[in-house]
């Protein structure tokens, strides 16, 4: 009688340990379906050109891929967005299955928003960004993870008129949206997962800074070279007068030439303050060349003279420094 007592209670344990167990690999299996999809994204830049800072964008052509494990039903091709696009375009798209992996390419064209700082001008770089993101699946279903072994920028876009690539980086951001967008069956925002392929470039300074400034040197150069000019007699002075004058004028159209190369700002940078430091120290001489010609009217041409020569070493020096400090 004990013997058969033993044996129903080491069935009993047996049933509920292979209760346990089933209870168990439920659980787990309901765990692995809450997982979020995983799909690894990378980028291959191959042309970067016509930076705007005027219009604010820029343009590119890139490879993207997304890799996911098979059976998972999603359409990354049909959800992913450029956030920041002005316009894509498609040139071209693929997938195939490797294995257990289905990888999946696809060739973009586009243009991009991107705000110009141009304070720092000629000295300033910049972070270009293409934003993707997905637009169906939150981020607590579908997570994004950055390819950063094959991901990079080709060599020939090492170099881009005007500009240097300095470097890039691929990383991956929450975007927390604080509206529900109207959805009914949710009390609070979304949030999503965001692939940012920054760019860093800078400006190709050789041969830039004389061609927007050249203008502006022959005038100011000019202007201190009518010093020599004595303002003792009528025609000489009236003739300083309207070199002078014409300078002004030179500054402005070499300012407005300059400003259409590198583009409108809100704010001040090098080409508005060395053009105005110009038009500063131009109208100084024209009211050096007044009091020259007060002393040379006065019997004191000596004077004069050397108040011109004076003038000519500070506003050339001044000139020099600002150029020193400025670019």
């Amino acid at each position: 009688m004990s013997t058969l007592r033993f044996l129903c209670r080491s069935w009993e344990f047996i049933l509920l340990g292979l209760a346990v167990l089933s209870t168990a690999h439920a659980e787990s299996k309901d765990t692995a379906a809450e997982e979020p999809a995983k799909v690894e994204v990378g980028i291959y830049l191959n042309r970067l050109y016509d930076l705007n800072a005027t219009d604010g964008n820029f343009s590119a052509d890139f490879w993207l891929w997304f890799r996911h494990r098979e059976g998972l039903k999603i359409e990354p091709l049909k959800s992913r967005e450029f956030v920041n696009a002005i316009e894509t375009t498609t040139l071209g798209s693929d997938i195939e299955t490797k294995g257990n992996t289905v990888w999946i390419t696809e060739k973009i064209n586009g243009k991009f928003n991107h705000g110009f700082d141009l304070s720092k001008f000629p000295n300033d770089s910049h972070h270009l960004r293409i934003e993707i993101e997905e637009a169906n699946l939150e981020s607590s279903q579908l997570k994004f993870s950055a390819d950063q072994k094959n991901s990079m920028v080709d060599a020939a876009v090492r170099r881009v008129p005007g500009w240097h690539v300095r470097d890039f980086a691929l990383r991956v951001e929450d975007h927390a949206y604080g509206s529900t967008f109207g959805d009914p069956e949710k009390e609070q925002g979304s949030i999503y997962q965001k692939l940012i392929f920054e760019i860093t470039v800078e400006r190709d300074r050789q041969g830039l800074i004389l061609r927007l400034f050249s203008g502006l040197y022959f005038s100011v150069a000019i202007a201190i070279i009518a010093l020599f000019l004595k303002t003792a007699s009528d025609d000489i002075f009236s003739c300083r007068m309207a070199i002078l004058s014409g300078m002004v004028f030179s500054v402005l159209i070499s300012k407005d030439t300059a400003e259409k190369v590198v583009g409108q700002t809100s704010g001040s940078n090098s080409v508005d303050q060395l053009h105005g430091i110009g038009l500063v120290l131009i109208f100084a001489l024209i009211a050096v060349t007044l009091v020259s010609r007060h002393l040379a009217e006065s019997k004191r041409e000596s004077a004069s003279i050397r108040l011109d020569r004076i003038t000519l070493l500070v506003i050339a020096s001044a000139f020099l420094l600002a150029n020193l400090v400025l670019i």
